[in-house]
């Protein structure tokens, strides 16, 4: 059995610093901030009659406090590239969410 760390937890204030190691520049619906940006991220469709099937998504993981307000439709500019945001999950204790994406056409 391993033994419990005595470190303490990662706090929301925690994030940014750890986000600015491999982060990149995003902005969702006029709000900058910081994100990690996985563009073969696998996720789990399900349907209730057929079964499951497993495809790529490209997903955005942020931190919550950073785009409380970030809803499903807007606007996610990456660089040069366009999204829009699909859905919205929360990671673990909620201090971080990841987005699904949708690439906008050129």
């Amino acid at each position: 059995m391993p033994i419990p760390s005595s470190a303490t937890a990662f706090g929301d204030g925690d994030i940014p610093t750890l986000l600015s190691d491999m982060g990149i520049a995003i902005t969702i619906n006029n709000v900058s901030g910081t994100g990690l940006l996985d563009e073969a991220d696998e996720i789990l469709v399900q349907d209730a009659e057929r079964g499951e099937v497993v495809v790529l998504m490209t997903t955005l993981t942020v931190r919550t406090t950073d785009f409380p307000n970030a809803a499903i439709d807007q606007a996610v500019a990456i660089g040069s590239r366009n999204f829009t945001l699909r859905e919205r999950l929360r990671i673990g204790d909620g201090g971080l969410s990841k987005f699904s994406l949708s690439r906008l056409s050129p």
